[in-house]
C-alpha cells in the first residue's frame, strides 16, 4: 500500500459492500473537516462514501486561500459543496483578529478579481493601521539592501523592534540567495524556513564543487564529492587510487598532486588496469571539466566564450552573460542538472531555480580565470560570514509564499512581485486565480505592516533584463496603499490612474524619487553613512549617476511626491 491507496482502498470497499458502508456510517454520526479547501478528489470522494442522509457534516475552510493545486488539492471541493450535500448553511466567519484594515483592504482587492469564490468582506478587529507600502525599486540588489535598510532602522529606534517580528517572503526558494547574502553583510540574523540556506543546498554545493576542482584540479574534497556523481561506474577503490596517482606525479612535470591529469593517466594506460565502465566515467568526467575551461575567456585573449544552446537545456536552465556560461556548462556536461532533474517534479524544479540562480549571481563576473577565482572568493566570504552567525529566536524569517500558510508576522514583506515571477508567465485562468490567492495569504500573515515589493530590473537566465510590475499590483486599491520610489510609465491601477506618489517619511529612503534642477528627475538607489552625514546616491533618467550630501533637504533636489 501506498499512501494513495489508504483512501482508494477504503472507497472502494464502502462503494462495493453495502453492510460495511452502513456500519461506518452509523459509526461515525458527525464529522468534521478542518482545511477543506486542500482536500484533494480522492478525500472529497471518501467523504462522500462515509455520509449518509442522517450524517451531519461540518467543514470548515477558506476558498481564498486553496493554494495547493500542484499537490492536487482542488478548490472546487468547497465551492460545489453545496451542491453536492443537501440542506447545507454556509456560515461567513468575516471577522479578523490578526490583520489592520488597510491590509485586508490591499490583500481583498487582488483576490476579489477570482470569480471561482464564494465570497466574503473581511471586517478587522483591530481597526484601521498603518497603509501597506508599494515600493518601485531600481534591481534586486536594491530590493535586498531596502529591506535591510528597513529591518535595521526599525531594530535601532527608540522602540527597538525585534528581529522575529520581521518575514522577508518571495514566490520561490531560489530567491532566498540576496537576502541571505545582504543580511549576512549587515549582521542582520536571519534563518530559512522550509529550506535549507542557499549554499547548504545539495545541488548549489555539487556545482560549486566542480567551479573549484575548474580553478584547483588539487582539490581531493571537491574531486571525491563529484567523480562519481552521477553515478559513472567509480567505486571508492578507484577513486583512491586516482589520488594515490597523483600524489606520485614527478616534480619534473609539474603538476604533483594534479586529480584530473592522474585520472587521465589511469584511464589511458596500458594495457587496460580499469574496467571499460570505469574508464568511460572517467571521460565523462575530464569532458565536463574541459566544458568548464571552455567557457573561461582567457585572460590571455582566447576565443569567444562558449555558450550551450539554451533552447536545448534540461529544466529551463539558460545561460547569460560573463561566469555565468561556465557554470551553466559544468551543470549540464556533468550531467548534475540532469540529475537533479529527474527527482519528482516539484522538487526537481526547485533545485534547477536553484542552479539557474547560482548563474544569475555568476553572471556579474568576466568569463576568465580571474573572474571565477573572485566569485569562489565572494562565496566563501559569505559562507566565513554565516559560520560566525549566531543563530537565535532573534532573527528574521525568510521564507516562500507557500510555506507562511498558518503562520504571522508583526510586520511582512512581500518581494518579487513582478510578471514573470509572480505570477510566471504561464500562469492563466485557475492557475492564475491560485496565485492570486497565494497573494492574499502572503498579505494576511502581516499583523502590522505590510511592505510590496517590485523592481525594474532583475537578472535572469544569466543577465539582467528588464521587467515589469506585476498584474497584482495592478489590481490593488491605490488609495489603500503607500507608494514610494520611480513609478514606471504607464503603470495603473484598477481603482486610480495618474495620481502622485507618496512618502510619508521627512528622511531619504531607498526607491524615492526625486527632482534636480540641473539632472531632472532620478530615483534614490543607495544611502550610506559619510563623515559628514549621510550620503545618497542618485540614478536619474538620463542614466548618470549622482552622489549628494543630505545633511538637510538641499534646495537643489527635492523629493517628489510629498503629502
Amino acid at each position: 500500500m501506498d499512501f494513495g491507496d489508504l483512501i482508494k482502498k477504503p472507497v472502494e470497499i464502502l462503494q462495493s459492500l453495502p453492510e460495511v458502508s452502513r456500519r461506518l456510517r452509523e459509526r461515525f454520526r458527525v464529522i468534521m473537516v478542518d482545511e477543506y479547501q486542500d482536500a484533494n478528489v480522492a478525500q472529497s470522494e471518501l467523504l462522500k462514501q462515509l455520509c449518509g442522509p442522517d450524517s451531519y457534516l461540518c467543514v470548515v475552510g477558506d476558498d481564498d486561500q486553496s493554494i495547493y493545486r500542484f499537490r492536487g488539492a482542488e478548490v472546487k471541493n468547497i465551492l460545489s459543496f453545496p451542491d453536492c450535500y443537501d440542506n447545507t448553511e454556509i456560515i461567513r466567519l468575516e471577522r479578523n483578529y490578526r490583520s489592520t484594515a488597510p491590509i485586508l483592504r490591499t490583500a481583498a482587492s487582488v483576490v476579489n478579481h477570482n470569480t471561482g469564490r464564494l465570497g466574503k468582506t473581511l471586517r478587522a478587529q483591530r481597526g484601521e493601521g498603518k497603509m501597506p507600502v508599494l515600493a518601485f525599486l531600481p534591481d534586486q540588489d536594491t530590493e535586498a539592501e531596502y529591506c535591510a535598510q528597513l529591518i535595521q532602522k526599525a531594530s535601532a529606534n527608540a522602540n527597538s523592534i525585534p528581529y522575529s517580528h520581521w518575514a522577508v517572503i518571495y514566490r520561490t526558494n531560489a530567491q532566498s540567495l540576496g537576502f541571505e547574502t545582504e543580511f549576512l553583510r549587515k549582521k542582520i540574523p536571519y534563518r530559512v524556513v522550509g529550506s535549507l540556506k542557499f549554499y547548504e543546498r545539495e545541488e548549489v554545493k555539487d556545482v560549486l564543487a566542480l567551479l573549484s576542482f575548474l580553478v584547483n584540479p588539487r582539490d581531493e574534497i571537491a574531486f571525491r564529492r563529484m567523480l562519481n556523481k552521477p553515478s559513472r561506474g567509480l567505486g571508492p577503490a578507484t577513486v583512491d587510487r586516482i589520488v594515490e596517482a597523483a600524489a606520485r606525479i614527478s616534480p619534473d612535470e609539474g603538476q604533483t598532486g594534479n586529480l584530473s591529469l592522474a585520472a587521465r593517466k589511469l584511464a589511458q594506460k596500458q594495457p587496460p588496469e580499469l574496467t571499460a565502465k570505469a574508464r568511460m566515467g572517467i571521460d565523462a568526467f575530464l569532458k565536463a571539466i574541459e566544458a568548464g575551461n571552455g567557457a573561461l575567456n582567457a585572460e590571455s585573449g582566447a576565443g569567444p566564450v562558449s555558450s550551450p544552446h539554451n533552447d536545448s537545456l534540461p529544466g529551463g536552465l539558460r545561460a547569460g552573460i560573463g561566469l555565468s556560461v561556465c557554470v551553466v556548462n559544468l551543470a549540464v556536461e556533468s550531467g548534475i542538472a540532469e540529475y537533479h532533474l529527474s527527482d519528482d517534479e516539484i522538487t526537481g524544479n526547485h533545485r534547477l531555480s536553484n542552479l539557474q540562480e547560482l548563474a544569475n549571481a555568476a553572471s556579474l563576473y568576466p568569463a576568465s580565470t580571474a573572474g571565477l577565482l573572485e566569485f569562489l572568493e565572494h562565496i566563501e566570504l559569505d559562507r566565513a560570514m554565516e559560520e560566525s552567525t549566531v543563530e537565535g529566536t532573534e532573527a528574521v524569517t525568510l521564507i516562500t509564499l507557500h510555506n507562511t500558510k498558518g503562520l504571522e508576522f508583526r510586520r511582512v514583506i512581500m518581494t518579487g512581485i513582478e510578471q514573470g515571477i509572480f505570477p510566471r508567465d504561464d500562469k492563466k485562468d485557475e492557475d492564475l486565480e491560485e496565485e492570486r490567492r497565494l497573494f492574499y495569504v502572503g498579505a494576511t500573515r502581516a499583523m502590522d505592516e505590510l511592505y510590496l515589493c517590485t523592481c525594474a530590473y532583475r537578472r535572469m537566465y544569466g543577465k539582467t533584463a528588464p521587467m515589469e510590475p506585476s498584474l497584482f499590483l495592478k489590481e490593488i486599491d491605490q488609495k489603500s496603499l503607500r507608494i514610494i520610489g520611480s513609478v514606471p510609465r504607464g503603470f495603473k491601477t484598477s481603482s486610480q490612474i495618474g495620481k502622485p506618489m507618496r512618502s510619508s517619511d521627512d528622511r531619504w529612503t531607498l526607491g524615492d524619487r526625486v527632482y534636480h534642477d540641473d539632472h531632472g528627475y532620478g530615483s534614490i538607489t543607495q544611502i550610506r553613512e559619510g563623515e559628514d552625514g549621510p550620503v545618497v546616491k542618485v540614478v536619474f533618467e538620463t542614466g548618470h549617476e549622482k552622489r549628494f550630501l543630505s545633511l538637510h533637504q538641499s534646495s537643489a533636489y527635492t523629493k517628489i511626491g510629498e503629502d
